[in-house]
């Protein structure tokens, strides 16, 4: 009777030390699973993030190929602007140094004449002249 006892005791505490083992187990498939979750939930998280990232690229690429052909455009109209003016400016060039030319001969006609009415015109027929002389 009394090993029957004893032998039922052990078999209590077995029992008891199996419950509490099952229960430690469930807890700690417990604590697996939220961590498993957790560490599911994250990566999820860090895959919206990358696809995020790359979607930003991707629009920061289209954005930068659209900006850089705007830039090659205005670049061209540029510098076909500043052709325009280097050829407005040699012609501007050519006609300055034509007038200047234009300048200096009516100088010389106007010396020469000078010339020729105060040496061979008497004075007062050049003071005739002034008198009737008139600006339009």
């Amino acid at each position: 009777d009394y090993a029957s006892s004893v032998r039922g005791q052990e078999l209590l505490e077995g029992a008891e030390r199996d419950k509490q083992a099952l229960e430690h187990k469930k807890q700690e498939l417990q604590r697996q699973r939220i961590e498993r979750e957790r560490l599911q939930d994250e990566k999820r998280k860090r895959e919206r993030e990358k696809k995020e990232r790359e979607d930003r690229v991707q629009v920061g690429a289209s954005e930068l190929e659209i900006k850089s052909q705007k830039l090659a455009k205005l670049r061209k109209k540029f510098q076909n602007l500043e052709q325009e003016a280097e050829d407005l400016q040699g012609s501007f060039q050519i006609e300055r140094e034509d007038f200047l030319e234009l300048i200096r001969s009516l100088q010389r006609d106007i010396l020469r004449n000078k010339i020729v009415l105060t040496n061979f015109v008497p004075s007062f027929q050049l003071d005739r002249m002034k008198e009737l002389a008139r600006w339009d």
